[in-house]
């Protein structure tokens, strides 16, 4: 499963805020003060938290055994977070609804940062990369809420749509899940 979070890439060289505004979802891609949108663009941000690892008790007191000394987030990591504040997805009802069992770096052998989270008695694998290579392990997608087969069509698109924004000077960053009974 597929999604796209989209991070201008001018901002890791003209300021330290780094900000996400636009999803490539559901083959459209969305301006995140586009209101229309709004559903198709939730479970994007949502997994794309869960991907970090940034979430939770245990996060929340990692943190606070720092003793004022800041975790460090990347860029990426901070434009996720700040774009679902904004959005009232990044809350307390993250971990209880996605407890978080274990979170990989992409340091090593993985080229993805990878979470694994408990959902409805399901286990899921949530996974943040580049796009090109995520794409290439992906077979379906979300659409409307239901899982459709990611066709060659549908990654030509997403393809288009990646090398587009790369163009016009965006960092885009791919999200993909794969749940397990």
């Amino acid at each position: 499963n597929i999604s796209c979070l989209i991070v201008p890439k001018e901002g890791i060289f003209s300021t330290r805020n780094t900000v996400a505004d636009r999803i490539f979802v559901e083959d459209k891609l969305y301006d995140i003060s586009d209101r229309r949108g709004r559903r198709a663009m939730e479970r994007p941000i949502l997994f794309s938290i869960l991907s970090t690892g940034m979430y939770g008790e245990a996060y929340l007191n990692q943190l606070g055994s720092m003793n004022g000394n800041r975790m460090r987030q990347t860029e990426e990591e901070t434009a996720i977070l700040n774009l679902a504040r904004r959005m009232d997805i990044y809350n307390i009802r993250l971990d209880r609804a996605y407890p978080l069992f274990d979170h990989r770096s992409s340091i090593g052998d993985s080229d993805f940062e990878t979470s694994l989270v408990s959902h409805k008695n399901q286990m899921i694998a949530i996974s943040r990369g580049e796009t090109e290579k995520i794409i290439e392990h992906c077979s379906y997608y979300y659409k409307d809420g239901r899982m459709m087969l990611l066709t060659k069509e549908l990654k030509n698109n997403i393809m288009i749509a990646y090398r587009k924004l790369i163009r016009q000077t965006y960092a885009v960053v791919a999200v993909a899940s794969k749940s397990y009974p």
